[in-house]
């Protein structure tokens, strides 16, 4: 129940902020900085109590062997990218808000640890992505007409939609024809986190879509998924994300080619300059990329700290624009690495390609294209860090995909391949029947 609440919730920006004095840099209130307590965290922690609850009860009556579930690769590496960002919390100028920063990982870890443990892939999946298509399906309405009216909806109490207009100061806009237009932002901070949640999630709805034409689901479920789909597919494209925009065409367009003879593996070797404009923005992203470079020159082994990057950017200069740009460095590799070091790139370097190597032997085809989108945004942005919801959503992605043995989707000629295994020259069975993982 809890679990499913999550999902439900997931995009929900409802919270309670604690505005403490490390917070602010040089008299500046820090998004990044403040200690808040999301709905989505409250959830969390009870659904990680109730589960350390009923596994201590049942280590209690049955002292197995407890220790096959950290011999997976994926679990070590997220453990020692945790202690690795704990040691850089030592050495951070502003300890507090590293502190807090190393214990939203910390709860974020052990979330796609439970995920991992306690869903089947190949039995949850679908409700899985029917309980997030109900949160694609309200952000999208939600997006359009904040688009129509140009400004919120609601107001903050519906589910944390931010209160703005187009003439809000630091609102995100742009020029529509000579026209200045705001862009949609859902209940989410920005409409780039926006564009980046809808971008992965839809091709999961796409493919849920197309497995219920095939499979004869009801007409009321494919109605649902074609509706979301849709309405997803308006608001990407109001969100104005162009790096959400390409991720997101080439994870549906992958979907597409599935049910082939072929396997494909998403292109991440994309450039981040296919993906932004030249423009004030790209220009920001250059210097904050070049700062995170010039922190990890002076402090390569672990660091400025976690959660410092916006602490210590003034000491390597300023960002351009007319007022002060207090944001994180938009590329969460370099990020990692001026936070917490080598040490803290290489470990997280290494959860992640051996969740592609994990994905791609198991052919988990669909968490493959998600990670490969997460991948490539990654390059030219934070929020898959920085920001709850995205990182939620790409925990629940590593703790899915951390399951042994859980095929999700898989081609036909993998299909021709078990039954040429099972029989022999004759066309009978030559080995006793077994079960296959994606039985």
């Amino acid at each position: 129940m809890l679990f499913s609440l999550i999902l439900l919730f997931l995009p929900v920006n409802l919270a309670k902020h604690f505005f403490f004095d490390f917070a602010y840099v040089d008299g500046i209130l820090v998004d990044y900085l403040i200690p808040t307590v999301y709905l989505t965290d409250i959830l969390i922690w009870g659904l990680l109590g109730v589960w350390a609850f009923r596994e201590i009860r049942e280590y209690r009556g049955n002292r197995g062997d407890r220790w096959g579930f950290f011999k997976n690769p994926l679990i070590l590496y997220s453990l020692f990218f945790i202690l690795i960002s704990g040691l850089s919390v030592l050495s951070a100028p502003n300890q507090p808000a590293a502190v807090y920063k190393w214990l939203k990982l910390v709860e974020y870890v052990l979330f796609a640890f439970y995920i991992t443990k306690n869903t089947n892939l190949k039995k949850d999946f679908s409700t899985i992505v029917k309980l997030l298509a109900v949160g694609v399906l309200l952000e999208s309405a939600l997006a359009i007409a904040q688009w129509f009216k140009q400004g919120s909806i609601l107001g903050y109490y519906f589910f944390g939609e931010n209160r703005y207009t187009v003439s809000t100061p630091g609102i995100a806009t742009l020029d529509l024809m000579g026209i200045r237009k705001a862009r949609p932002y859902g209940t989410f901070p920005h409409p780039n986190v926006l564009g980046g949640y809808l971008a992965v999630l839809l091709p999961w709805i796409f493919y849920e879509g197309i497995k219920g034409v095939k499979g004869g689901k009801g007409l009321k479920e494919r109605r649902f998924y074609l509706l979301t789909f849709g309405l997803g597919l308006v608001a990407l494209a109001l969100s104005f994300s162009r790096p959400a925009w390409v991720v997101g065409g080439l994870g549906v367009a992958v979907v597409l080619l599935l049910d082939s003879r072929r396997r494909f593996l998403f292109p991440v070797f994309l450039h981040s300059s296919f993906l932004i404009p030249n423009s004030l923005s790209f220009l920001r992203r250059a210097e904050l990329n070049w700062m995170a470079l010039q922190m990890l020159k002076d402090h390569p082994l672990f660091g400025v700290g976690l959660n410092n990057f916006t602490v210590r950017m003034s000491e390597y200069g300023e960002v351009s624009g007319w007022i002060r740009f207090l944001q994180p460095a938009h590329n969460v590799y370099l990020l990692i690495a001026a936070e917490t070091g080598l040490l803290g790139l290489a470990a997280f370097l290494c959860l992640l390609f051996s969740a592609f190597r994990f994905l791609w032997r198991g052919k988990k085809d669909l968490l493959l294209i998600s990670l490969s989108q997460v991948t490539l945004l990654c390059f030219v942005d934070h929020y898959f860090f920085t920001l709850p919801q995205t990182s939620l959503l790409f925990w629940l992605v590593l703790g899915l995909g951390c399951q042994r043995g859980a095929r999700l989707v898989y081609s036909k000629r993998d299909e021709d391949r078990r039954l040429d295994f099972e029989k022999g020259p004759g066309g009978k069975r030559s080995l006793p029947q077994r079960n296959f993982p994606d039985d």
